[in-house]
C-alpha cells in the first residue's frame, strides 16, 4: 500500500502511544510540501513516540516536508523512522 500526500497542513493531533500527526506501518509513505506542527502526547500518555509522525515497517520519501513544534515523551519528538530506509529530498 502507498499513501501519498502533496502540500497539506498535519496539525493539533494527539496520540496515547505513536505518531500524533501520522501513524504509518508495512506500507509506503511518500509526502511532498507538507507541514506537519504542534502535534504530540494526549493527556495520560506516558510512552508516546513520534509527536509528529511515526513510520514503522514501512519506507518513507520525504519532499520539502516542514515539521515544527511537535513533542513526545518517549522518543521522536517530529519524527520517528525506526528499523527502515528513508528518502529525503
Amino acid at each position: 500500500a502507498v499513501l501519498s500526500t502533496n502540500g497539506n497542513e498535519i496539525h493539533h493531533n494527539q496520540a496515547k502511544t505513536k505518531g500524533a500527526g501520522l501513524f504509518m506501518s508495512g506500507a509506503t509513505l511518500t509526502m511532498s510540501g507538507d507541514v506537519i506542527h504542534d502535534n504530540g502526547p494526549a493527556a495520560g500518555a506516558t510512552f508516546m513516540s513520534g509527536g509528529g509522525f511515526q513510520v514503522e515497517s514501512a519506507s518513507a520519501i520525504l519532499d520539502g516536508v516542514v515539521c515544527q513544534g511537535n513533542a513526545a515523551n518517549l522518543g521522536g519528538g517530529g519524527v520517528r523512522i525506526p528499523h527502515k530506509a528513508v528518502d529525503l529530498e
